[in-house]
């Protein structure tokens, strides 16, 4: 099982269409709870891909250090588990 990436802090930011929490689309959010392990770790991967293509000074509110680095949160470490 892959555990979400909300951080909890759920607000879209308008300029870009993305979460401020987990910079996941509106899609992406809403494709999440009945996703398969695969399309859950494309998610991700596209989340990855798209924090490594922002500015590396810019992190998303709520965002540890670990997920500004790449790192994946272990489950249960987050708000959401």
């Amino acid at each position: 099982m892959i555990p979400s990436p909300c951080t909890g802090v759920c607000a879209l930011d308008p300029s870009s269409g993305r979460c401020r929490g987990c910079a996941r689309t509106l899609d992406e959010i809403a494709r999440w709870p009945s996703a398969d392990d695969e399309g859950k770790r494309i998610i991700l991967a596209q989340v990855a891909a798209r924090r490594l293509a922002s500015s590396s000074s810019r992190r998303f509110v709520g965002e540890s250090p670990a997920m500004a680095e790449h790192e994946p949160v272990p489950p249960g470490a987050g708000p959401r588990g």
